[in-house]
């Protein structure tokens, strides 16, 4: 008697586990369950549900009665249209469900395996009717010295990064290659269905992290984009790493091959406003500015751009703030105290080899003008997309005759591209766009030379076209504080030891003197150029607010003063480099913080100041423990004297000239005569100005013009021109004598040479002025032929040579009141007083002559700024004076 079979117990698969298809592919094999009860005997009708995971495609049946033998199938399983693990589900009742489990793989199609030598070579792929119909790799000869092996193989689209707003629209190829970087541009067709409206592009991805970086576009049509790269190479691409303690670089080791992916996006969405990377200004670029270096003498705007976004892309860890480049390794406030940063751009600068980028960029401008290719929209557009993919900050190239100048774009639009600018770091470079071009920007190579007009600006992408492979190495020296050590030419700073008048090395990074008065110099033998036979240095020295105490470009030594106790002060050593346009050029070798610990003694007040012939009192003092007793102070002030005072800290002296004069006190035991310090002070001492005035006044005699242009001598002629053309004074101001007082709005002036301004462009002003043509500018008439002001420097003191003391002898001088220009005629005109003066004691006596070119307004040249003027003559008065002196 047959036995019936109880309820189902469990469910076991059968057949079509563990298979692999094409993702939307029919599996082999129908997947199949058997049902057992609790004794392991097949439960026939018993039904069985089938059900796919989400994504996991679809089977024929999704509810089936097991026949006899106690199986159930669902029919043929479809799988899903992702790559990936694909799960069927098949239940009965209560039991534990059995799970099948399906690959689905995009078959992979070798589209090329071959060696290319060094001379030119192509790969393409012609097969009418297939997604790949059209691709080409052009290699150029010369782009490797040794033949390298290529393997293209693709992949559906379908196998794409996922990237929001971005379809793909070509196969991905996946190109695995012994190459590096090539000295030549490689060019890659790329078949492509782009949509209407859209814009393509193509990327490097990266499988293992999911990296991507654009890949400049040389030229699309309607089938294919063409794009130019130095590599294919993982191991070029700025995949992150972390620098959380700068660690080895190359911890993430690059793939075999690299994929490229294709996408197109809708140009209306790059049109919607601006695109953002996630590059901060003043926290992602270097805090310095770029003022060239020793091996950079012309500007470093290139390795700072390319360094920065090598530390951004690769090194940054987004989570720890303490990463971020600016100020990561800065140690002050000046730009030049991050000495190993700014090694590691100028290193990136050097290495970078832009002149190639530079022809590149050329070749590249050169067939878009044979082709006439709008390059200015199309690079514009390609930013854009490139920045709205990854999110990343994006290399852009100015193009100009000035030289070479990378920058960082961090935003773009339609209108605008903002990058970050090397030459005032934390601040942006914008560049404008309208009409489809870009509008000229204005750069310079370094942070305080002369600005050069930019008229384009390429589109780089990251690693595509410029070799970063070197700026690794250098973050690693940079870390281990080595950075340059062989690339930077060596020098030592060494300081004037007082006490045994001799130089010595200043070797760590404290200087211990008991005086306050320090000097230093820094030598570099295999520097270009140089101060001295030593090979001394240019030097500046700064104070901890980047204050700069003192500097050098002659001497080839340094002297500053440091107030008694511990200084830390900042030693900035520049390297003379040959330059065909000024000789010699100083630019950046290092920089080294150095703690003074100087004499515990100084000098109060200091600086000083005080006027000749009357006392300044100085005091001398302690700035730690009271001084031991007896003590004695030895002053000398640098006018020859001195003098030596026994207990008394204090001392009175009197200059008897003008000048600035250095004193120093040396502080010593009165019984031993052992020094216990010095200190010094810096005391300006005045000369009193002397001030004549005049006594008499007497008119010699008087000239005019030629007879045919003849003035009374009751007429004082300004220099005459109302005009924008006054060399030396304000524009529209004149000379004119004034012979008695006039209130001019709250002010009354009195009599004096002085500067008239003349009031708007037509309105007459207080001394009458007439701008109409065919007249003579003229000053008001006066009675008789003018006095002389009442004090003889109002003329103009900086013409006259006076010692200010009461010694007999001469002095003079030429006073020029203004400078125009006399019209079509290319005349100067000068309105001048010449003094002579005898002094004995408290009397000047001399003369006084007042040249003046007398000329005519003819007529206006167009406008009323361009008067004609014709030459009449010179109007001539001399005088003879004398005064005494007031003080």
């Amino acid at each position: 008697t047959s036995v019936q079979p109880g309820p189902p117990a469990s469910i076991a698969i059968q057949v079509g586990d563990n298979q692999a298809g094409a993702p939307n592919g029919v599996l082999a094999v129908k997947p199949s369950v058997i049902v057992r009860d609790a004794s392991g005997r097949v439960v026939p009708n018993a039904t069985v549900g089938f059900a796919v995971d989400p994504g996991s495609g679809a089977v024929e049946l999704a509810s089936v009665a097991t026949g006899g033998d106690g199986v159930a199938s669902p029919g043929n399983w479809t799988l899903g249209p992702a790559e990936g693990d694909h799960r069927l589900r098949a239940t009965v009742g209560t039991v534990p469900a059995a799970v099948f489990t399906a690959r689905a793989t995009f078959p992979t199609f070798r589209v090329a395996d071959t060696t290319i030598g060094p001379g030119t070579a192509a790969i393409t792929y012609i097969k009418t009717g297939e997604p790949l119909h059209g691709l080409s790799l052009i290699v150029p000869g010369g782009s490797f010295a040794t033949a390298k092996r290529w393997t293209i193989e693709s992949r559906d689209p379908a196998t794409a990064p996922k990237v929001s707003g971005l379809t793909p629209v070509a196969p991905v190829l996946s190109i695995t290659t012994d190459a590096g970087m090539a000295n030549q541009l490689i060019t890659l067709r790329i078949p492509v269905k782009v949509p209407p409206g859209s814009t393509a592009m193509a990327f490097y991805h990266d499988p293992t992290t999911g990296y991507l970086e654009p890949i400049p576009t040389l030229t699309t049509d309607a089938v294919s984009l063409t794009v130019v790269t130095r590599h294919f190479s993982a191991g070029q691409l700025l995949r992150p790493t972390g620098a959380a303690a700068l660690r080895r670089l190359v911890s993430v080791q690059a793939p075999p091959n690299i994929q490229i992916v294709t996408f197109a996006q809708a140009t209306e969405q790059l049109a919607a406003g601006a695109v953002t990377s996630d590059f901060e200004l003043g926290v992602d670029d270097w805090e310095f500015a770029n003022h060239g270096s020793y091996i950079t003498p012309n500007g470093e705007s290139v390795g700072q751009s390319l360094s920065a976004i090598y530390y951004f892309l690769r090194l940054r860890d987004p989570g720890d703030l303490l990463s971020n480049l600016s100020g990561r390794f800065d140690r002050g406030p000046f730009w030049a105290d991050n000495p190993l940063g700014y090694r590691v751009a100028a290193l990136a600068d050097r290495d970078a080899d832009w002149g190639r980028v530079t022809g590149f960029l050329a070749g590249i401008e050169e067939f878009g003008t044979r082709n006439g290719l709008n390059l200015d929209q199309a690079h514009l557009l390609s930013l854009a997309m490139a920045m709205s993919a990854t999110k990343q900050p994006q290399l852009i190239a100015l193009q100009g005759a000035a030289g070479p100048v990378a920058l960082i774009a961090y935003q773009v639009s339609l209108n605008q591209i903002l990058a970050a600018n090397p030459n005032d770091p934390g601040h942006s470079v914008t560049i404008g766009f309208s009409n489809g071009k870009f509008l000229p920007v204005q750069m310079s190579l370094t942070a305080t030379g002369p600005a050069f007009n930019f008229s384009a600006v390429r589109f780089l992408g990251v690693s595509a076209l410029a070799d970063l492979s070197k700026i690794d190495q250098h973050f690693q020296a940079l870390a281990a504080g080595s950075v340059g050590t062989q690339d930077f030419p060596a020098y030592q700073l060494e300081y004037f030891d007082e006490d045994f008048g001799i130089w010595k090395a200043l070797t760590g990074n404290t200087l211990s003197v008991a005086w306050q008065d320090i000097q230093v110099r820094a030598l570099c033998t295999a520097c270009e150029r140089n101060l001295g036979a030593a090979g001394q240095q240019a030097v500046d020295i700064y104070g901890s607010q980047a204050n700069l105490l003192s500097g050098d470009r002659t001497a080839g030594s340094v002297k500053f003063r440091v107030p008694a106790g511990s200084n830390k002060i900042g030693i900035h050593v520049l390297g003379g480099r040959s330059s065909s346009q000024s000789g010699t050029v100083w630019r950046h070798l290092d920089f080294r913080y150095v703690t003074v610990n100087a004499s515990k003694f100084y000098v109060t007040p200091d600086p000083s100041a005080g006027v000749a012939g009357k006392p300044v009192t100085l005091t001398a003092r302690n700035q730690a423990a009271a001084t031991p007793t007896p003590t004695q102070y030895v002053w000398t002030f640098g006018d020859g004297d001195a003098v030596t005072v026994t207990g008394d800290s204090a001392v009175t002296h009197t200059w008897k000239a003008g000048g600035v004069y250095q004193v120093t006190v040396r502080i010593k035991h009165a019984t031993t005569a052992l020094e216990l310090g010095r200190a010094t002070a810096t005391v300006t001492i005045d000369q009193p100005v002397p001030i004549w005035r005049l006594t008499t006044w007497t008119p010699v005699s008087a000239s005019g013009p030629p007879a045919k242009e003849t003035f009374s001598l009751d007429q004082l002629i300004a220099d005459g021109n109302i005009y924008d053309g006054l060399l030396g004074i304000p524009a529209r101001g004149l000379i004119i004598f004034q012979d008695q007082p006039v209130q001019v709005g709250p002010t009354t002036r009195g009599r004096g040479v002085y500067l008239q301004f003349y009031e708007g462009d037509l309105i007459p002003g207080p001394a009458g002025w007439d701008a109409s043509a065919s007249v003579r500018v003229l000053a008001r008439p006066v009675s008789s032929p003018p006095p002389a002001p009442d004090v003889i420097e109002a003329l103009d003191t900086d013409a006259l040579t006076d010692d200010g003391s009461l010694n007999a002898g001469s002095f003079g001088g030429r006073a020029v009141n203004a400078t125009i220009n006399a019209g079509a005629l290319g005349l100067k005109a000068l309105v001048y007083w010449e003094i002579t003066a005898v002094k004995n004691g408290t009397v000047l006596t001399g003369t006084v002559k007042r040249v003046q070119p007398m000329y005519e307004i003819t007529g206006f040249g167009g406008n009323i700024q361009t008067p004609i003027f014709v030459w009449k003559g010179d109007f001539v008065h001399v005088w003879n004076y004398s005064a005494t002196r007031l003080k």
